[in-house]
This record gives C-alpha cells, sequence and structure tokens, in this order.
C-alpha cells in the first residue's frame, strides 16, 4: 500500500528521464567533492515493511564513494541495523520490495534480489529463454507470485507502443513471461496488482498527446487484457499519474498537471468496479508534487507529496488535512502502511513512524 515512485516513485520505461530519480552511468573513479562543493546528505530511497515491526530500507549514500545500503528494523523503526549493500548500480536510487523475512526485490534499472533478509544481493535480470527485459520500472508480489514490468525502449516518433512483457517468477525462481499487454505507451508506466487474477498497467505519455495514455486491466493473471477508460486522459491533469487499489474491486486514480511556478493542481478519480465505470473527479491538495501515495481502504488515504508534506483524509478524499509538515518539504518520500494504524513515511534521511493511523508521528534519524 505506497508509491512511484508514486512512483511517483514516477516509474519510467528505458531511455526515458524519470523526474526525481535519474540513473547515471556508475563512474570508474568518484570523484572527490572540492572545498566549496557541497556533500549530499545521505537519503532514504525506499522502505517496505511486512508486518507492524520488520522493515527494510535502501538508503543512497554518496558522502564518498556511492553506495545503495540496505538497513533493516526488527522494532517499527525504532533501531536500525546494516545489513547488506546493493554493488551494482551504485549511484541509482532503488525501490524496494520485500514479501517475506527472506526473500527481497530492488529494482530500477536492473533487478536485484536477496534470499537472506538482505545481507546478499545479486543482480537477476528476468529473462525468459528468448527475451530480457533491459530495465524493469515495476515490481509486485501476491504471496510467492512476482511480477517484473520489463521494457527494452521507449516509443519512437509515430508509434504507439513500448517493447514491454511482464515477466513471472516464485519466490526467486526461473522466470517466464506474458504475452505483452497491448498499449502501453510510456514514457512512464505502473504496475498494480489486487490479486493473484487482477492486475492493472498504467502508462501515459507527454501531457501534449492525451491519445497516449493507457490503463489495461487483466482478471485472468494477465493471459488477456482489456483497455479501460483513462478519465485523465485529454485534459491537463495528464502530466502525472498514479492508480491505487486499496481492495479488489475499487481503484483510485490521481493525476496531476505540468509542474509550473506555483502550486501543482491534482484531482483523484474513484472506480467501485475496478476500472470500468469513474466516479466524478475529487480534489486533492495542491501543495508540492504528486508523489507518493497509500490508499488503505474506501476511506482513509494518505499522500506525501514532495515540496508539500504528508495529508490523510478519513473521508474517502472529500476533505484532506496535512499531518506533517517541515522547513524543508522537498524531501517527503516513500510512504507505506500494513494496517490502518501503522504506517511510516521518509523525510531525507528520517523516518516517520505512525500507530495510530496518522495522528501521532515520531522521528527516527537512521543512523550512518
Amino acid at each position: 500500500m505506497k508509491r512511484l515512485a508514486v512512483a511517483v516513485t514516477m516509474l519510467v520505461l528505458s531511455g526515458c528521464t524519470q523526474p526525481g530519480r535519474i540513473a547515471q552511468p556508475t563512474p570508474s573513479v568518484s570523484p572527490q567533492p572540492s572545498a566549496t562543493q557541497a556533500i549530499p546528505a545521505p537519503a532514504i530511497d525506499d522502505i517496505s515493511f511486512i508486518d507492524t515491526a520488520r522493515g527494510w530500507l535502501v538508503r543512497h549514500d554518496c558522502t564518498g564513494d556511492c553506495s545503495s545500503d540496505v538497513l533493516a528494523t526488527t522494532d517499527g523503526g525504532r533501531h536500525w541495523r546494516r545489513n547488506g549493500t546493493i554493488a551494482f548500480n551504485a549511484t541509482a536510487q532503488h525501490n524496494v520490495m520485500f514479501t517475506d523475512e527472506a526473500n527481497g526485490y530492488a529494482w530500477d534499472p536492473e533487478l536485484a534480489v536477496t534470499p537472506d533478509g538482505g545481507r546478499t544481493w545479486a543482480a537477476n535480470v528476468p529473462f525468459d529463454g528468448k527475451r530480457r527485459a533491459d530495465r524493469v520500472v515495476s515490481v509486485e508480489a501476491v504471496g510467492p507470485s512476482i511480477w517484473a514490468l520489463g521494457v527494452t525502449t521507449c516509443p519512437q516518433p509515430g508509434t504507439k507502443t513500448c517493447a514491454a512483457r511482464i515477466f513471472t517468477s516464485k519466490n526467486n525462481g526461473p522466470w517466464t513471461s506474458m504475452v505483452p499487454p497491448g498499449g502501453i505507451v510510456g514514457p512512464q508506466a505502473q504496475l498494480l496488482r489486487a490479486s493473484s487474477a487482477r492486475a492493472w498497467v498504467l502508462s501515459w505519455g507527454d501531457v501534449k498527446t492525451p491519445r497516449d495514455k493507457a490503463l489495461l486491466l487483466t482478471n485472468d493473471g494477465g493471459h488477456s487484457w482489456k483497455a479501460l477508460e483513462n478519465p485523465c486522459a485529454g485534459t491537463a491533469y495528464s502530466a502525472a499519474e498514479r492508480v491505487a487499489a486499496p481492495g479488489k474491486q475499487l481503484l483510485w486514480l490521481f493525476c496531476a498537471k505540468k509542474e509550473g511556478a506555483g502550486p501543482q493542481k491534482k484531482l483523484l478519480f474513484t472506480s467501485s468496479d475496478a476500472g470500468l465505470h469513474w466516479h466524478l473527479p475529487l480534489i486533492v491538495p495542491a501543495l508540492g508534487v504528486l508523489g507518493y501515495d497509500a490508499v488503505i481502504d474506501d476511506q482513509l488515504a494518505f499522500l506525501s507529496l514532495p515540496g508539500g508534506g504528508v495529508w490523510r483524509t478519513t473521508d474517502g478524499s472529500h476533505a484532506w488535512r496535512t499531518v506533517l509538515r517541515k522547513d524543508d518539504d522537498s524531501q517527503w518520500g516513500s510512504i507505506e502502511f500494513v494496517d490502518v494504524r501503522h504506517g511510516w513515511v521518509v523525510h531525507g534521511n528520517t523516518l516517520y513512524a505512525t500507530s495510530d493511523g496518522g495522528r501521532r508521528w515520531r522521528g527516527t534519524l537512521v543512523p550512518r
């Protein structure tokens, strides 16, 4: 119940720019900062909790040589220990997801897997014997079943689809792949699963080309896909999009205008039948940019908005109230809840936790 990245963690297909998460080639020699050059502080890239106590985070640290450190907690984030390091793609900012206390995944651009709770990591490029994913942009798990949205190229002028496949695996086992869902337009995409059978793929292109928006649904585990109406398409609110599914039938689709000098206006469309029909749009906070979400059920949801703080609704988005603000609101990041009471949100190198549904929060500075 999080993300793009959000998302945000917005997720970006191969060869295209990802706002806020730009993968750069690893330098052969790490340059040393000059006396006047600011040294970037360590920052948490992403978090993943499997219950109220056990969780992991990936932190990007370029104060010396760039590294992606994995830290773990067994007490809900009060204390953290360094568990391991993702040695490759050191300059990339990673998404992370654990399915149990042993098996974890980190991705974008490459996929890394761990079988031992994050102590060791190895590259695991999705490959079905014929095709390989040049870049993994989204990973979703339902039980032991892992789906990875892998792409090879972005649309060229005059084309409508990316070369994309959904690769599947069970707990780091061999990969197979599904027939590509038609209509993945890019250059940004998000994969979302509500069950072993039901999943969506949301993709969107340039704000000036609203026809290049797509929302696809499968009800049979990816064997067939249906194109759904995307209510953000053809409007000014199509520069950024995110989709969340707090239930098998309920779907929330966030969309936002292009960033400008002022607040980024946003809308929320909801569906009670998996996206076949949509209700009239609702207003969401304009402060900050569309970033990360945690939609718990049809009433309770949170937004972590870089530049705008953390917001909560308890009435299905009819009203939003801010629950966390900082002098530097630009560092708000990933947010995740494991139930209606217990959740966490990132701000730079600090992790805030709540155990009462977002009414009160405590902050823990993650040690170096």
